[in-house]
């Protein structure tokens, strides 16, 4: 009695062999890779326009602060200088904000009830806003500048 070849080597037919071939699992490998190179660019765009939110919102509400504290006292508060970088207990009971990401500061009062504020992103970019409009981006390098 002489014995098939697939005895002599303990393969059976039909019997389908568990595991990933090397092939399969590069293929996998690269589609992971193609996923992380699309959502790791997507997350940290994210991330860096939650914090200049961040600080759009800080300088929206030190404007909201200054119309309060202009309302109660019936003047102009004293201005903020580029280098603040924290807020004292009238401005936070007013309703200012500085968040993490808030790096500084400026609120520079105008004639009557003119005023500038800015603030400084921990990104780099600086948002500016007045008595008259909201705040939007500056094209200015630095706090002074941007509110001259």
């Amino acid at each position: 009695m002489t014995m098939r070849h697939t005895e002599r080597t303990g393969i059976r037919r039909g019997i389908d062999h568990d595991g990933f071939t090397m092939i399969e699992l590069l293929i996998v490998m690269m589609i992971i890779g193609v996923l992380a190179a699309i959502a790791i660019p997507v997350f940290l765009g994210a991330q860096q326009h939650s914090r200049e939110a961040a600080v759009v919102s800080d300088v929206s509400n030190l404007r909201t602060a200054i119309l309060e504290l202009e309302l109660v006292n019936g003047a102009m508060p004293a201005g903020l200088p580029s280098s603040t970088t924290s807020l004292t207990a009238p401005w936070k009971s007013a309703g200012a904000t500085w968040s993490t990401f808030t790096s500084n500061v400026i609120y520079k009062p105008g004639t009557g009830t003119d005023f500038c504020v800015a603030g400084l992103s921990s990104t780099g970019s600086i948002f500016v806003g007045n008595e008259a409009k909201g705040v939007s981006q500056s094209t200015q390098t630095s706090l002074d500048a941007a509110c001259p």
